[in-house]
């Protein structure tokens, strides 16, 4: 191959991939935009979700009787607020 056959090789692939980030940017920026929504959701609930209290189990069972609003007004045994 001679260096004339490799630069015009080289140029229509420079080409063809300038063609192809200029017709999906939308898509591109889209999915980068998602992909970094998704990793900062991730690092906010590994920030503040308590995963060692919430893998401990209970002492007792409890046991919570509400009310026709839905308010707690009896409780018995162990009860972790969410």
């Amino acid at each position: 191959m001679t260096p004339d056959e490799a630069k015009a090789r080289l140029a229509t692939t420079w080409v063809a991939s300038r063609a192809f980030v200029s017709r999906h940017r939308i898509a591109v920026g889209v999915s980068a935009g998602v992909l970094a929504v998704l990793v900062l959701l991730f690092v906010w609930l590994a920030d503040r979700l308590p995963i060692s209290q919430a893998l401990e189990p209970l002492p007792n069972r409890a046991i919570i009787l509400l009310d026709n609003q839905g308010k707690p007004f009896a409780r018995r045994g162990a009860y972790k607020e969410a």
